[in-house]
């Protein structure tokens, strides 16, 4: 299993009723909540030889940036 867990510090609860945008609360929950994606996690379960990356990309969309 490849989960993605928020804490909802209380940072991430301001922003949240302020109603930010959701590339800030992402940006929030893994500075100050310390938040793994299932990206950072699935890639962390290939190094570890739990999946393979193979099924990672099958399963969880890569990151996009921009």
């Amino acid at each position: 299993m490849i989960a993605e867990i928020l804490l909802v510090t209380e940072d991430v609860q301001r922003a949240i009723a302020r109603g930010a945008p959701v590339n800030e609360l992402s940006d929030l929950a893994r500075g100050t909540g310390g938040m793994k994606t299932m990206w950072q996690s699935g890639i962390e379960a290939v190094v570890r030889g739990i999946t393979s990356l193979h099924e990672l990309v099958d399963n969880i969309a890569a990151p996009v940036t921009t």
